[in-house]
């Protein structure tokens, strides 16, 4: 995979050093800013700076675009490239209208390239380590799935300064941002609910700044719970008859227990990893999706499956939050 970046963000920075890791070569980077874009590049070995969008969409020394600007301009982005024939993987959420993101995987498939939203939870080793200790816990009948992540702009926000993160218009806020690994985690483990009912709590700025939700099963309930305006210290949790199992990070899926109802003792069944590690399984997946389509299809269509089904998801918990606007 020879790849360029848009947007020259921390989290751009690790996966350009995730990808590198995974075996990947860095050509480039785009930003408005063309000093900006070339002492981005600059900083990963890449040679090619960009401020123009279309100049990057047909640089012919990369077959490979990640997507990581504000979230409103990630399906255009994506669809420019997609265009052009170029493999995309896009910073979540890859698009907020279901309609939109399936006409992109469509697009894709026409294209012939591979277009896949950039989640780490579905690539990180600790989620079949979590799936296995699930096993353990006999009937499993409530969960508690939480990111509260105290933002580190909320006080700036505070203060009347906007900030993109905060701000509607480019599809930001709580829900978007760290609530929809909530969701993602939610789905992966347990399917689609057969009820959902949802809250969200706006902010001045006009974006969500905490909500909830309660995904109803014919079996259990799921209490998701997610905020940028208060830090949390405890871990989620998946609770059974004979059991329970924790996750410190529902994003990584990382620093996974099990604890043993009869004994309470406790198991750690996945300790810690750095982001920038558990990345590198996802860069190496979508490679595999890139060299061996044929003997990946089944893990690149259960990715594209779930980002729809994300998505359509986060769509209905918009919908009942009277506020957004988008």
């Amino acid at each position: 995979m020879r790849f360029v970046t848009i947007g020259t963000s921390g989290i751009t920075r690790e996966f350009v050093a995730a990808a590198k890791n995974a075996g990947a070569e860095y050509v480039g980077a785009y930003s408005r800013d063309i000093s900006r874009a070339r002492a981005f590049a600059g900083d990963f070995g890449g040679s090619l700076g960009f401020d123009a969008l279309g100049s990057h969409a047909a640089c012919g020394d990369a077959d490979t675009v990640y997507v990581a600007s504000p979230n409103a301009l990630h399906a255009r982005q994506s669809r420019l490239m997609l265009e052009a024939g170029k493999h995309v993987i896009c910073e979540k959420p890859a698009a907020t209208d279901p309609a939109e993101l399936r006409g992109l995987q469509e697009l894709a498939d026409k294209k012939g390239v591979i277009y896949v939203e950039a989640i780490m939870s579905l690539h990180s080793p600790g989620l079949a380590a979590l799936k296995k200790a699930m096993g353990r816990v006999g009937e499993i009948s409530f969960a508690h799935i939480d990111f509260s992540q105290l933002s580190s702009r909320y006080a700036l926000l505070k203060n009347g300064e906007m900030t993109n993160i905060f701000s509607q218009e480019m599809q930001a806020g709580c829900l978007e941002d760290i609530g929809l690994y909530c969701v993602y985690l939610t789905l992966e483990l347990f399917g689609k609910p057969d009820r959902i009912v949802s809250k969200s709590v706006f902010l001045p700025s006009a974006a969500d700044g905490r909500g909830c939700a309660l995904f109803e099963y014919a079996d259990k309930e799921v209490v998701l719970t997610h905020s940028k305006t208060a830090q949390s210290f405890s871990p989620s949790q998946i609770l059974g008859d004979r059991g329970a199992v924790t996750v410190g990070s529902v994003s990584q899926v990382k620093d996974v227990r099990f604890y043993d109802a009869a004994t309470s003792e406790c198991e750690t069944v996945f300790g810690d990893m750095s982001k920038v590690g558990i990345m590198e399984y996802e860069a190496a997946d979508f490679m595999r999706f890139e060299d061996d389509p044929v003997n990946t299809a089944g893990d690149y269509a259960h990715c594209r499956e779930m980002s729809l089904l994300v998505c359509e998801t986060l769509a209905e918990m918009r919908r009942q939050a009277p506020g957004f606007t988008f």
